[in-house]
């Protein structure tokens, strides 16, 4: 069968002045055959209608290509439409017809496009069951069945190649649903159109679909043939997404793990799994920046529990406890088998019986989800709310979190040397899976669609503080999960190094200075940006231009095998080399993950080499006393390639307009 439509890395992003910019598609790719349906699901908030909308010409694409029959798909004009070959029925009936028209005469639109002389809008009522006197009748005579139906006959009156339905069942009743999208299936198939068909309801795509492609932030995370990815689901959020009858239905599976509904265009907390699937296998597309094919998709999904009365052999409660306490520990799915052997190799080698954690980047490393302990010994893993039973006998030494309470470390009880836990777990959490990646990277990108407001907000006889806590405000209406920091400062402020915002008036011709560390579902990241006020002062964009050189010098030298030392002294030279040497700030940035600021440090004294899946903060500056400071921070992943920026400052110095 040949190719109707195809897309390919589609980006659609939704912009609104003074907020920061929406990326509802990021990067999908697929493609409808003639003759076939192809079923799209995920959760609300995915980009499935968004991606719908921009294949009709709705929504204006980013960057990608969409194309349909060969022939690219343009944004539809105001008076005109030219591409009648696709043609889409909407989710709510009740808006898509006009309610001042009778249907007959609505189909009849249809009609006339196609040119098609020898029907009429009762022939086509009749082939969508409908009674053919129902063609004088207004929209508000009808069901919300019926209606869908009419929308239906309108659509193939103009004899699309192509019928999209998005979502088209999901207002209507249980009886009239499935009865619905077997029609659009019969009508497109028995026509020789293609039909995607965009569906929470997962039974019903089942039924209908040919393939199934799953979407999971803005992008398509696999696609094959229904009865295939049924069976042997690849990706884990398809794992997840199937293994729940209701996922797909205000965040499923993956809101009811965390609690909460899903953040619309971004994941959902729950327990991450980081196993991934390769990108070149017809399963799983590679797509999106940095992802190819034989590569590991950059995506993070949720599962739910498991059966506690069913542990996997590597996932046991510690100890042959009995799970019949008033509160009963689970046994937690902690991220993978290899991350488990692993962390079990440290303890062995530091001499280390058990691991007890409190919430806390170990703790969420390792999996936990809740607000108890988690202990891992070199047995199984448990989460409960007493660790003290799991602790095997003759425990000589244990881990602990840098979290816990004093009375939490005596309420062990324990005969045993307390030890840091870091020191099994901190080497480990250096180097990060791609899903991992892909978590930080979702919340540098937040951050820096918040910065990148800036000149559209009123800074002129604003406070620090205040500027400060609209910042916040966008952040958290960015997605973000949580706002670790916000720092804005103007003038001679700038010059101190950790200074936070004051009550000082932003004025025209300050230098100033905004940098947001935010968390995205756990992941953490900072950028910073630096703008003058209306006008630069003086030798202000000379001393931009030395810190970003110094972060171009720095990127560089971000491969694997690099010491981290050696990353600090590329930028330290270059800025050495600008004769600003001695106003430079120590260091030249730190590693970022589940936490803000954790290893490598991007020092002298740090010679630990770089890998592929570490993620750093790249943040040189210059503070020059009691006249200004700047300071950039971005966001570089080291990957075998090379470093990848996640983020990008302006190359050259930002001016905030009156």
């Amino acid at each position: 069968m040949s190719s109707l439509l195809k897309i390919d890395d589609l980006v659609v992003e939704h912009r609104t002045p003074g907020r920061p910019v929406v990326r509802a598609v990021a990067g999908a790719s697929l493609e409808v055959r003639a003759g076939e349906v192809v079923g799209l699901v995920g959760e609300s908030g995915c980009g499935k209608s968004t991606l719908a909308r921009a294949v009709v010409g709705l929504n204006r694409a980013a960057s990608g290509s969409i194309s349909f029959e060969g022939t690219p798909v343009t944004p539809l004009g105001l008076r005109r439409r030219t591409m009648t070959g696709v043609q889409m029925v909407f989710q709510d009936p009740y808006a898509s017809l006009n309610p001042r028209r009778r249907v007959g005469d609505q189909i009849a639109d249809g009609l006339r496009v196609a040119g098609d002389a020898t029907s009429s809008p009762a022939d086509l009522l009749e082939r969508v069951g409908l009674p053919r006197e129902f063609a004088s009748r207004h929209p508000h005579e009808f069901s919300g069945g019926q209606r869908q139906r009419i929308a239906i006959a309108r659509a193939l009156a103009a004899r699309p190649r192509l019928l999209i339905g998005d979502e088209p069942i999901s207002a209507l009743d249980a009886s009239a649903q499935s009865q619905v999208a077997t029609l659009m299936r019969d009508l497109a198939v028995s026509s020789g159109a293609g039909l995607l068909f965009i569906s929470h309801d997962l039974s019903v795509v089942r039924l209908i679909a040919d393939r199934i492609a799953v979407m999971y932030l803005g992008r398509i995370v696999e696609v094959g043939d229904t009865a295939e990815v049924w069976a042997e689901p690849r990706h884990p959020y398809t794992q997840a997404l199937l293994g729940d009858p209701e996922a797909g239905r205000d965040g499923g599976a993956a809101g009811r793990a965390a609690g909460r509904r899903p953040r619309p265009g971004g994941p959902a907390a729950g327990v991450p799994v980081p196993s991934a699937v390769p990108a070149g296998d017809g399963r799983v597309p590679g797509q999106g920046a940095g992802v190819r094919a034989g590569r590991l998709l950059a995506a993070r999904a949720v599962v739910t529990p498991p059966d506690p009365s069913q542990p996997s052999p590597d996932l046991r409660p510690v100890g042959g406890v009995r799970e019949e306490r008033t509160r009963p520990a689970v046994s937690v799915p902690v991220s993978g088998g290899d991350r488990l052997s692993a962390v079990r190799a440290g303890m062995a080698a530091d001499g280390i019986d058990a691991l007890v954690l409190r919430p806390s980047p170990d703790f969420r490393f390792l999996g936990g989800r809740g607000d108890g302990f988690l202990v891992v010994t070199m047995d199984g893993a448990a989460e409960t709310a007493d660790p003290r039973p799991y602790l095997p006998p003759g425990v000589r030494r244990v881990g602990v979190d840098p979290e816990m309470r004093v009375r939490e470390l005596f309420g062990l009880a324990v005969d045993a040397e307390l030890v840091p836990a870091a020191q099994v777990l901190a080497p480990l959490r250096l180097r990060k899976e791609p899903y991992e990646v892909a978590m930080v990277e979702r919340a540098a990108l937040a951050a820096e669609s918040v910065l990148a407001c800036a000149p559209e907000l009123s800074w002129f006889g604003a406070t620090e503080r205040a500027m400060a806590t609209r910042l916040r405000v966008l952040a958290l209406e960015a997605g973000c999960e949580e706002v670790l920091s916000v720092r804005v400062t103007a003038g001679p402020g700038t010059a101190a190094p950790g200074s936070s915002a004051s009550d000082r008036v932003i004025n025209p011709g300050d230098a100033l200075l905004v940098s947001l560390s935010a968390r995205w579902d756990g992941y953490c990241a900072e950028v910073a940006r630096v703008f003058a006020v209306a006008e630069p002062p003086e030798d202000y964009d000379a001393v931009y231009s030395v810190v970003v050189a110094a972060r171009h010098a720095g990127m560089a030298a971000a491969r694997p095998g690099v010491p981290a030392a050696a990353v600090a002294a590329a930028v330290a030279q270059a800025v050495d080399d600008s004769g600003y040497g001695r106003f430079a700030a120590p260091g030249a940035g730190r590693g970022v993950g589940l936490g803000a600021d954790e290893g490598p440090r991007l020092r002298a004294d740090d010679d630990t080499p770089l890998e592929a899946g570490m993620v750093l903060c790249l943040e040189p500056a210059i503070y020059v006393p009691d006249l200004f400071g700047a300071r950039v921070a971005d966001i570089v992943a080291c990957t075998e390639s090379g470093p990848r920026p996640l983020t990008t400052a302006p190359s050259s110095l930002p001016v905030l307009e009156r």
